[in-house]
């Protein structure tokens, strides 16, 4: 299993992390929000569409996970009982998987 640790989306002169230490940026995904992890399913929620304000049109998404020793479902994002966000390190392992995306023209 693996859980999402951060996402940006790039084109030719920019990139943007929409989610960071595991949770949303507050403009893309919120604040209190990350991917969704069920045994070997990892998900985002869902976002509406967008476009980086410099570079071309063409963006592709290029995201970090790491490996879970053992039982890592839920989100990724999750949530203290008071109020403060945090990663949830129970069983993973530090080693880094890059995924990247190809490449989406927006408009």
């Amino acid at each position: 299993a693996f859980r999402a640790l951060s996402c940006a989306v790039q084109n030719d002169v920019s990139r943007y992390y929409i989610l960071r230490a595991g949770c949303g940026d507050g403009l893309v995904f919120p604040k209190h929000e990350g991917f969704q992890t069920s045994g070997h399913v990892v998900l985002s929620p869902y976002f509406d569409a967008f476009k980086l304000a410099r570079g071309d049109d063409t963006v592709e998404f290029e995201c970090r996970f790491t490996e879970c020793a053992g039982f890592c479902d839920g989100d990724s994002c999750t949530v203290e009982t008071n109020g403060r966000r945090r990663r949830s390190l129970n069983s993973v392992l530090q080693r880094p998987i890059f995924a990247k995306s190809g490449k989406f023209k927006t408009r």
